[in-house]
């Protein structure tokens, strides 16, 4: 490996030897890479991933910040860079860019539930059954449990107990809602190690982390697995797997992932052992959160202790590199036989890297120099080169380096052919469970139409708190309608009012009732149905023109409604609210793709079949997008509260009553719609 040149201290001239005899053979005993922000420690291990590359080795690496996503990068022309090797790495290499909860990159999800497929011969039974114990760890924290303290301890030792036994029964949970379903038909009696109320408090964590964002870390894209990461999409090519978590908002989902990719990782490496050979190498930048010195234990942490003390014995190189000494727990850093040390100058990280050199005869002598070295400049000490430090500067990148990449970057890193082969190992089969408005389920084994708010389609599934709120809606308009339409008769036989304002407002009452009634009566027609549907869509914008129309001839004065002015202003308030919601959620669905595709354009196919992740990513859209409108209303509501209590005012103002009437129907509406799916989804 040619990570370097030599580095003579200062007055002893110079030396421009390269550092080539590091090998990968002495990865095998683990690697930690420490220096202080801007010292290279990223750059020295990008040149580490780069030379294991090239001799082709496979890596899975964990990049925290964005900065190794820049791995993907087309080489570019340097006159300190070797073009043959710059292009040897061009055709030698296959870079993916994995990005959980998007598909700006390859977009990956985890799968906790799945059990390794590859069983070595040897004590097949103790296999399955450790590698139900780390399922069952695993589970245990993303239920919100840790499982290192007594709570933790009970839930693990039910959901090990549990998962077997369904197991045994082929009848295994492959989502949280399965898992959630099989919990509360759990009889408690018959687990002894976990009260009733803590069964009750599992299925509901397990419930919450089927929705939202949480639903798609777990459903979106191709699932973790090692096997995918190190297979060649193309021969001669070697992969080089690039995990961006950025696209995590949480540092909870940046855990739950990691600790997944170690327990995947970890029954990998012990159905395919290696000693002798180094197989593949998985690198954590800013391993701190990670794996922090005791007592604190984050989810991740016991699975990365496990691959940095066994690996060697399997042919994994785990490689952590971090800034912060001081945040690494030094027991974990023991592990690496093979240290890179780049510059320090507090004299207080310097005391907590020397633990951290347990193999060394004098590791005072050995972090001597750091508070002098620059950018690039690093003390090798591995004793299985050399008993000596090597004082290494570190050679220049093939890939461009610079600043972290955007999700925006990351789009023209990941061409098409790259995206097909990554979704053809996407696995889970179609489901249909509590089917929503725009999914409707034919036949066995027929496609299932598709439809999405548009149009004014009935209630179909009250599950949704936007089929809920359009169903309302679509009522108070045509009780409103008719009522319009009678004083609008009135003003019409007194004299007040043309034929033409009478006309319209029948016309537009029958006609919505005959859209609503053919959208019900061709329930069973699917393709006729969504066609209707389609139809109706421009009609909407009729409605909500009459009813604004309706209001503006009362407000002017042209025709008194009376009382029914309040209907209509009603209906005028959810009508136009739907139509911008149902809009918004139009744009944010259009921007979320599934498998390279649009999921709007999925949900807008005739007879699409959608699976349940499909489902799932929709229906969240309308989740979220109903409780920031509800907390946008309340705030609403909250400020004319304020302003009636500051200034004195009283609702007899026209002004505030308006506005009065209107927040407490959106209110009414929300919280209608809200408890309404609720009361559904939980029947």
């Amino acid at each position: 490996m040619r990570l370097g040149t030599r580095r003579v201290p200062e007055g002893e001239g110079a030396s421009g030897d390269w550092v080539d005899d590091f090998q990968a053979k002495h990865l095998l005993r683990q690697v930690g890479i420490l220096g202080s922000n801007g010292s290279g420690k990223t750059v020295m291990a990008k040149v580490i991933l780069e030379e294991c590359a090239l001799i082709g080795i496979p890596s899975i690496i964990i990049d925290v910040q964005g900065d190794l996503a820049r791995l993907a990068m087309e080489p570019e022309a340097d006159e300190n860079a070797d073009p043959e090797r710059q292009r040897a790495w061009s055709e030698s290499t296959d870079v993916r860019v994995w990005t959980p909860l998007t598909s700006d990159g390859l977009p990956i999800c985890i799968d906790p539930f799945n059990l390794p497929q590859d069983v070595p011969e040897d004590n097949p039974e103790e296999f399955l059954r450790m590698a139900l114990d780390r399922l069952a760890s695993g589970l245990t924290s993303l239920l919100g449990h840790d499982p290192n303290k007594p709570k933790g301890r009970q839930a693990k030792a039910f959901l090990f107990k549990h998962i077997s036994t369904l197991v045994e029964a082929g009848e295994e949970p492959y989502d949280f809602g399965e898992l959630a379903e099989s919990i509360r038909a759990v009889d408690p009696e018959e687990f002894d190690m976990i009260t009733p109320a803590a069964l009750k408090e599992m299925a509901r964590n397990a419930e919450a982390n089927n929705t939202g964002a949480d639903g798609l870390l777990y459903s979106l894209g191709t699932p973790l697995d090692i096997g995918v990461m190190m297979s060649q999409r193309e021969p001669g090519r070697t992969p080089v797997n690039v995990l961006y978590l950025n696209t995590l908002p949480s540092d909870a989902m940046k855990h739950a992932f990691v600790q997944q990719l170690c327990r995947k990782l970890y029954d990998w490496m012990l159905a395919n052992p290696s000693p002798d050979r180094l197989q593949c190498v998985m690198f954590l930048d800013e391993a701190g959160p990670f794996i922090p010195p005791d007592p604190h234990r984050p989810p991740a942490k016991d699975g990365l202790r496990l691959l940095l003390k066994q690996g060697r014995k399997f042919g994994l190189c785990g490689m952590i590199a971090s800034q912060s000494p001081g945040d690494l727990d030094y027991r974990t850093m023991g592990q690496a036989r093979s240290m890179f040390l780049g510059s320090f100058t507090q004299k207080q990280e310097i005391s907590k890297i020397e633990p951290m050199l347990g193999n060394a005869p004098d590791p005072k002598a050995i972090t001597a120099n750091l508070p002098s070295l620059k950018a690039g400049q690093f003390e090798l000490f591995s004793p299985d080169v050399s008993e000596e430090v090597v004082h290494l500067s570190t050679r220049w990148l093939l890939t461009p380096h610079g600043s972290p990449l955007t999700n925006d970057d990351l789009g023209p890193l990941t061409p098409d052919p790259l995206r097909k082969w990554a979704a053809g190992f996407i696995r889970r089969p179609p489901k249909r469970v509590r089917v929503p408005s725009w999914r409707r389920e034919s036949g066995p084994g027929e496609p299932a139409a598709a439809d999405l708010l548009h149009g004014i389609p009935t209630l179909q599934s009250a599950d949704d708190p936007m089929q809920v709120l359009l169903s309302t809606t679509n009522a108070l308009t045509i009780a409103t309608l008719f009522l319009t339409t009678y004083f609008l008769a009135q003003s019409y036989a007194d004299g007040d009012l043309g034929v033409a304002w009478l006309v319209a407002g029948g016309a537009i009452s029958v006609l919505l009732m005959v859209l609503l009634a053919l959208s019900f009566l061709l329930k069973d027609e699917g393709e006729v149905a969504a066609k209707v549907r389609a139809r109706a869509r421009g009609f909407e914008w009729v409605v909500l023109g009459w009813i604004w129309a309706v209001w503006a001839i009362h407000v002017l004065e042209w025709v008194d409604l009376g009382w029914a002015y309040y209907p209509v202003m009603v209906s005028q308030t959810l009508l136009t609210v739907f139509v911008v919601l149902e809009h918004v959620h139009r744009l944010r669905l259009g921007r979320l793709s599934i498998s390279g595709e649009s999921l709007l354009a999925r949900l807008r196919s005739v007879g699409a079949v959608l699976t349940e992740a499909e489902i799932d990513s929709a229906q969240s859209s309308s989740d979220e997008l109903m409780q920031r409108f509800g907390l946008l209303t309340a705030t609403l509501t909250v400020g004319l509260l304020a302003t009636l209590l500051w200034t004195g005012a009283d609702l007899a103002s026209g002004l505030l009553r308006e506005a009065a009437v209107r927040l407490v129907t959106l209110e009414g509406a929300i919280l209608l719609a809200s408890l309404v799916a609720m009361w559904k989804r939980g029947r």
